[in-house]
């Protein structure tokens, strides 16, 4: 039961408004995370080294833009893609080829699954940079290539190289 305020609005109204802004600033700011190559941090050790934090291998934010693809939909909340959002798809590619001969369990897995989720839900990606395109092509088929020819076909790993193969295809920019 929703009471109207003066003006005319509804509290339901008025929270789906303030869901959607929500929704909007989130996924415009882990957008930002994600595209960041690396992030320098202080360690908390007696060193105080920094380290490079990967923001776009953390399965948290690739969660969190999830969540705000998910609930877009939902709210019939119109998004805007970064124009870069392929590089770290590309990263991301890459970091699954150095990890091909081992093992994609847990979270690794779980990482490279809730990418390919997030990417193949959505058709915003923009054809204005080509040279990316390529080079996000280039590795995920690199991926596929590496995978199939070494005969490293097994489970849920096979999934995720063929279905990233079939997204990275399937989503060329028409010239």
């Amino acid at each position: 039961m929703s009471r109207v305020k003066e003006g005319g609005s509804s509290d339901e109204d008025n929270q789906a408004v303030n869901m959607s802004r929500l929704i909007i600033f989130v996924s415009d700011w882990v957008q930002s995370l994600l595209i960041s190559e690396g992030k320098k941090v202080e360690s908390g050790g007696e060193k105080h080294q920094a380290e490079v934090i990967y923001t776009y291998l953390d399965l948290r934010c690739w969660e969190i833009f999830k969540f705000c693809l998910e609930e877009s939909l939902k709210l019939t909340v119109s998004l805007t893609f970064s124009r870069n959002l392929l590089r770290p798809i590309c990263w991301i590619a890459r970091s699954a080829l150095s990890l091909l001969n081992k093992t994609f369990i847990g979270e690794g897995l779980q990482l490279y699954t809730t990418v390919l989720d997030c990417i193949s839900s959505q058709e915003g990606f923009s054809n204005e940079n080509l040279d990316v395109w390529i080079t996000t092509v280039s590795s995920v088929l690199d991926l596929g290539l590496k995978f199939y020819s070494e005969a490293l076909v097994s489970g849920n790993e096979g999934v995720f190289v063929s279905n990233s193969c079939a997204w990275c295809l399937s989503h060329l920019p028409g010239f």
